[in-house]
């Protein structure tokens, strides 16, 4: 099984590899795994006000690192920091099953729903 971790997430780190600690002490076979990139992507997500936005923003910008392929059917857990509109872990998961490699879970540290538009 291997542990991916969104691209640039260090701060997962501890948290990935205790996971994969964890499911190998349980008999488990678990990697933590930078696998996917986010390439050529110039604004950052807060930047964007809306849930499309944020998924046209991403779509068809994260792709396998260059020289990391996981194996065909090797199951998948991904991690982020913190999930706004989910824009970014679907489109993990979508390279990730395109690839051949079933996503068991999707954990994120925190949520952070987008604001409602303010009222005048």
């Amino acid at each position: 099984m291997a542990i991916h971790l969104h691209a640039g997430r260090s701060q997962l780190d501890p948290i990935a590899g205790a996971l994969a600690e964890r499911l190998c002490a349980w008999g488990v076979e678990a990697h933590v795994h930078r696998a996917l990139e986010v390439r050529h992507i110039r604004t950052k997500s807060v930047q964007t006000a809306s849930a499309r936005g944020r998924r046209e923003r991403v779509t068809g910008h994260i792709r396998c690192r260059n020289g990391v392929r996981l194996p065909a059917g090797m199951p998948v857990i991904v991690i982020d920091d913190i999930v706004t509109s989910g824009a970014t872990m679907r489109e993990c998961i979508d390279v990730l099953r395109a690839q051949g490699n079933p996503v068991l879970a999707a954990l994120a540290l925190a949520h952070t729903p987008p604001r409602a538009p303010e009222q005048s």
